[in-house]
């Protein structure tokens, strides 16, 4: 509700276009807060003059965020957060500060020239190869566990070709 209240005073200032842009960017710091930290609204979002969102919970957003929303996402937040902030008469430092900064530049590396989380590295054919080779020494020095190993090789050989990927 604050957040919406806050989007209609900005809305001179604000594009009708980019209104809906800076009301999700709010709700996803809000969101956030309320079901990941459990905090009430007030914490998040202190609603007193010259009180600033509390740097301490933007960095926990930065870092849950960074690998979940590309970083022009989360510049968005941040930015509509420093405009939160100046509504209390505030400068953006209590926003952006050199935590938040350092924060952000990690997570900028971590992501990658894309601007998306990375992936995790594949394993090489060369690996995979020497797994199965181990595993079918084992099964056939050990009849009882035979089915055990070969179940093994099976998971390895789907996992390896990407088949339990979403």
């Amino acid at each position: 509700m604050l957040a919406n209240q806050l989007v209609h005073m900005k809305a001179s200032r604000v594009q009708e276009s980019s209104q809906g842009t800076y009301a999700s960017c709010l709700h996803r710091y809000i969101h956030f807060c309320t079901s990941q930290l459990e905090i009430p609204l007030s914490q998040a979002l202190p609603d007193e003059h010259m009180e600033p969102v509390p740097t301490d919970i933007i960095e926990l957003f930065i870092a849950w965020a960074s690998t979940k929303y590309k970083l022009a996402t989360i510049r968005a937040t941040l930015n509509a957060l420093v405009d939160w902030n100046k509504s209390k008469g505030l400068d953006s430092y209590s926003v952006y500060n050199l935590h938040t900064n350092a924060l952000i530049k990690t997570a900028s590396i971590q992501q990658g020239p894309a601007g998306l989380p990375q992936g995790k590295t594949g394993m090489p054919k060369s690996v995979l190869r020497q797994l199965l080779a181990v595993l079918d020494k084992k099964a056939k020095s050990d009849p009882a566990k035979k089915a055990l190993y070969i179940r093994d090789q099976a998971w390895l050989v789907l996992g390896f070709f990407g088949l339990f990927r979403r």
